[in-house]
């Protein structure tokens, strides 16, 4: 029996977008893993140490400061809220920054089960969990990785809504 292109658009097993994360969570803590026995894991230069520092005086009070952004705020104020529950440590703000890169992968597998069927879905998940930028990007100290998971958040709310609501 073939399927039709409509039977392959149901919403699919939750298995594809769950063993995507757990794929795209694995590659990102063996990354963190290998950074930190890299000796990069406290190299903070440019634009992380400049989010690292901001976060620092938000966690410590100063949550307006007296100056114009440079930079735009949302991250600064997420770090800040991260070494404010669990310290100044690196480690903690990686290990959510890669749960929130297994996450948009995990949505970039259920969006394309959804669009296209189970198996372009499953190998879509598995690119986004696997591409080398991707990986890099979630282990820094840096806004980028927050910016993809609320971008892919976002567009998968509106696919997934059906433009049925706001």
């Amino acid at each position: 029996m073939v399927s039709s292109p409509s039977s392959r658009r149901d919403a699919g097993p939750f298995w594809i977008p769950a063993g995507v994360f757990a794929v795209a969570l694995i590659l990102r803590l063996v990354y963190l893993w290998q950074m930190r026995a890299s000796g990069l894991w406290d190299y903070l230069r440019l634009d992380p140490l400049y989010y690292h520092d901001w976060a620092v005086r938000i966690s410590q009070g100063e949550v307006l400061g007296g100056q114009p952004w440079e930079m735009t705020p949302l991250y600064a104020y997420a770090l800040g809220i991260v070494f404010k529950l669990f310290g100044y440590g690196l480690l903690a703000p990686r290990v959510i920054e890669a749960l929130l890169g297994a996450g948009t992968c995990a949505l970039v597998a259920l969006m394309g089960v959804r669009a296209f069927g189970r198996g372009e879905g499953l190998v879509a998940g598995l690119v986004a969990a696997a591409y080398g930028p991707a990986l890099f990007h979630d282990a820094q100290i840096m806004k980028t990785v927050l910016t993809v998971t609320l971008t892919t958040a976002t567009a998968a709310v509106l696919y997934l809504s059906g433009g049925t609501r706001w």
